[in-house]
Parts: C-alpha cells; structure tokens; sequence
C-alpha cells in the first residue's frame, strides 16, 4: 500500500512512487539481493521504478567533523600532591618551632665562653 505522500517501504527502505498512486495498492516487482530497481504497477498498467529515498530517523544525529584541528593546549605545570603535602608540612613545623636561638654555653662538649663573659 502506498502512503499518502507517496512512498512504499521494502524491507525498511524507503521508496517514492508516482503521485497519482497514493493510497492504493500497487504490484511491487525486486530482486531482494539488488534493491537498485523497484518495479511498479497498478491495475496491470507499469508506473516505472521507484526512487530511492534516503532519509535518516528522527532520532539520529549527524557528527559533523570538526571545521578547524584544534591543537591540544599544552598541559599545565602540575606538582605532584606528596612534594604540595611536604611543603605543607614544613611550613607548619617551622612556624611551630619559631626562632631557634643555641646559647653555646648550653651545649654539651663545648668550651666556649658564655656571651657577655671573657674567658680568664
């Protein structure tokens, strides 16, 4: 049967017949290995073949490709987490530990003299 704008569908493709055909029964004559040639007739009168249509489904998309390459930009400079956890780690200590002064008169096995004082 053909379709009210005019088209018939083998084994899901879509075919255009003549207009005049619309809503009616048609005698449909292929070769199922080579559908390049549809044959159609009504009422025993030839109407020629069948125009192939190519149409995509409503739900697929085209990919179209890109216009312009693009270039991957250059990765940026990335410090590994253990080196930025280490950094981290100094900071605190140092801040915690503030300013280390070392009187020498205080340290164990040295014989200099205490600040202020004058060795006799």
């Amino acid at each position: 049967m053909v379709t009210a704008v005019g088209t018939i569908s083998i084994e899901g493709h879509d075919f255009e017949v003549a207009p005049e055909l619309a809503r009616r029964k048609v005698t449909v004559r292929f070769d199922p290995y080579d559908l390049s040639r549809v044959l159609i007739e009504h009422d025993g009168k030839g109407y020629g073949t069948a125009t192939a249509l190519d149409v995509l489904p409503a739900h697929s998309r085209r990919v179209r490709a890109p216009e312009t390459p693009t270039v991957p930009a250059p990765a940026a400079k990335r410090t590994p987490f253990h080196e930025m956890l280490q950094s981290h780690d100094e900071q605190q200590r140092s801040r915690k530990a503030g300013r280390m002064s070392f009187i020498p008169s205080q340290i164990p096995g040295t014989d200099l003299p205490e600040q202020g004082r004058t060795q006799q």
